[in-house]
This record gives structure tokens, C-alpha cells and sequence, in this order.
């Protein structure tokens, strides 16, 4: 029972690290049209789940919380971004139909890790290793409960596309069209996707849409090649939906507001028309202000959560590191 998805394992375009030789054989961009048509099938997210659903108190900060718990241990296991996406997307459609209080959602994101790791990873988390993450604080029967719940619920379709799936992708197709080196744009994408992903704002948008607007924020914030380069590139994949300008204005005001210091303009630039400017995926004039404005102020709260540390999700001392000294034979 324990190993009930072991013998099901599958992969797919977005399942690493086997996607990448399933992919050898297609072009790039027909790879993320796949994925884009896949997104399609994986629905059921509900966007505004803590005030529709939850009924426990739930707030913003408790899923940015968990989920850094989760990418935390992730690194711990030498898990796959695309792992982590998934194991969110699933605690997710979990949140979008069941109400729980912080210590149901401590075992949901474990359980959520434990299904993800299983059909996404070579080296899974195992049982045993559950046992430590939790220091036991939840029996192997409310595992494998929470577990069937999940799979209930998902209908054993496991394998969705993740902003990290497209954004990787979409790094790949620039690689091939430009001399520029991409691997220092990878890292710090994928380091925003996180913190991103952490974000219940970024529930109101597609994951292809997360993904491209992420790379296009990163590439116009490093000033790698002129805006309209990548934006050629996004209007060829003809993939982006309808939420994609929102999506793009959305993430933009967040990597400024984490990572980019104010600066002061002076009286002559203020006067130069497009001096403040910057180019949209859609070449509509949207200023950084308006972008701003159009931003819950909710979205960014920084509401404290009552877990053992006012900083960090719940991880025991020795839990998350017991668990990684047992996977090395320490």
C-alpha cells in the first residue's frame, strides 16, 4: 500500500528529468504548445478559495508559509522544481474544495510532497522518511487517508504543467535564437518562480502564463536584448492567454517591489516622453504605476502565522534533518 504510485509511475513532457529525453525528438515550441493544450485539462482550482471555502481562519500568509516549507524540503531531497510545482498545485485543489486548520494543512503539504516525489522523482520520499519530516506526529493510517483523498480528488491525473515547466521551456527556445548566455536568466527565474508560487495572488493566472511572464519580467529587468526580442519570441509560441498582460504587470510590480531599489529621476528625464517606460508582452503603453495599481494589496501581506518560528513554515529541528542524514546513510 505504501508504494501504491511506484508501480504507476509515468512520464510526460513536464515530468523531470525524463521529460527532456521524451522532448529530443519534437521542436521546441511544438513541445510547449503540447504542454499549453495540456494545461486545458487541469482544472478546478478555485482562486478564491480562502474566502469561498476555508473556514478555519486561513489566510494568505499560512499557504506562503507551508509552501516554503515545502520548497525548503525539496532542496533538502534534491527534489525538481517541477516537483514542487506540482505537489502545490495539488495541496491546492485540496484547499479549493476543503476547509483546514493549520495542522490539517501541515499534513496535506506533506502528503501533497510524498504523491509529487513518487510520480515525479527516481528517488521518491519514502514512508519512512515521512515519518521523520512529521517526527511522527501523524500516523501512516492518516498518510495514506489524506493520500486517498488526493488521489480521490485529482482523479489520478498527476502530472500538470508548472510555471517552472514553461518557464524552462521557454528559456530553452531563446537559447536557440540568441548568442546571449541563458544560465545565470535560468537560475534567477526559477528563484523568482518560487517566491511567486508562495504568492495566493498567483492563483488568479494560468501556469504558462506564470512561467513566460516571468522569464519576459527577468530578461527586461537585466536589460539582456531590447524588450522586443522576447516579445517576438512570446507572440510566436501563440500560446499566452487572455491573462497574460495582467500576469506580466502583476509579476513585474513584484520583482521590484522584493529586488529593485527606487530611484530618483531627475526634472529633465521626467520631461523625455518613454523615459520611464517599459515595453509590454503586448506593446501596450502600461506604466509602472498603472501596473501597480492594479495589484490586491492583500497579495503582498506579510500577516504573521502562529507556527513554531514567525519566519518559517513548521519544520522541527531535527525533523526535516533527520530525514535528509537517513536518506545519505548518515
Amino acid at each position: 500500500m505504501e508504494d501504491l504510485l511506484l508501480c504507476k509511475e509515468e512520464h510526460t513532457l513536464s515530468s523531470p528529468p525524463a521529460s527532456n529525453h521524451a522532448a529530443e525528438s519534437l521542436d521546441p515550441v511544438q513541445v510547449i504548445r503540447l504542454l499549453a493544450d495540456r494545461e486545458r485539462d487541469y482544472d478546478g482550482l478555485n482562486p478564491g478559495f480562502l474566502k469561498d471555502v476555508q473556514r478555519h481562519g486561513m489566510e494568505a500568509s499560512w499557504r506562503r508559509k507551508i509552501c516554503r516549507w515545502m520548497f525548503e524540503t525539496a532542496k533538502a531531497f534534491e527534489l525538481a522544481h517541477d516537483t514542487v510545482g506540482c505537489a502545490v498545485f495539488f495541496m491546492d485543489r485540496y484547499l479549493s474544495t476543503s476547509s483546514v486548520d493549520k495542522i490539517m494543512l501541515q499534513l496535506v503539504s506533506m502528503v501533497s510532497m510524498y504523491i509529487a516525489s513518487k510520480m515525479h522523482e527516481h528517488q521518491p520520499i519514502s514512508m519512512e522518511e515521512m515519518d521523520l519530516l512529521s517526527q511522527r506526529k501523524f500516523s501512516r493510517d492518516d498518510i495514506r487517508r489524506v493520500e486517498s483523498q488526493l488521489l480521490q480528488l485529482l482523479d489520478w491525473r498527476l502530472n500538470p504543467p508548472t510555471s517552472f515547466t514553461f518557464a524552462r521551456d521557454f528559456i530553452g527556445i531563446l537559447s536557440q535564437t540568441t548568442d546571449v548566455e541563458l544560465d545565470e536568466l535560468f537560475d534567477d527565474v526559477m528563484s523568482f518562480l518560487q517566491e511567486v508560487t508562495e504568492e495566493y495572488g498567483s492563483l488568479r493566472f494560468q501556469t504558462s502564463s506564470l512561467g513566460i511572464a516571468a522569464v519576459h519580467v527577468l530578461w527586461n529587468a537585466k536589460k539582456m536584448r531590447p524588450g522586443a526580442f522576447i516579445q517576438d519570441a512570446i507572440h510566436a509560441l501563440d500560446i499566452v492567454g487572455s491573462d497574460f498582460v495582467d500576469c506580466y504587470r502583476w509579476l513585474r510590480q513584484l520583482y521590484h517591489a522584493k529586488y529593485q531599489q527606487p530611484r530618483f529621476v531627475s526634472v529633465e528625464e521626467s520631461k523625455s516622453p518613454d523615459a520611464s517606460r517599459s515595453i509590454s508582452p503586448t506593446s501596450v503603453d502600461d506604466p509602472f504605476v498603472a501596473a501597480c495599481a492594479s495589484v490586491p494589496p492583500e497579495v503582498l501581506s506579510t500577516a504573521g502565522l502562529g507556527y513554531e518560528s514567525k519566519t518559517r513554515a513548521p519544520r522541527s529541528p531535527d525533523g526535516q534533518g533527520a530525514a535528509k542524514r537517513a536518506r545519505r546513510g548518515d
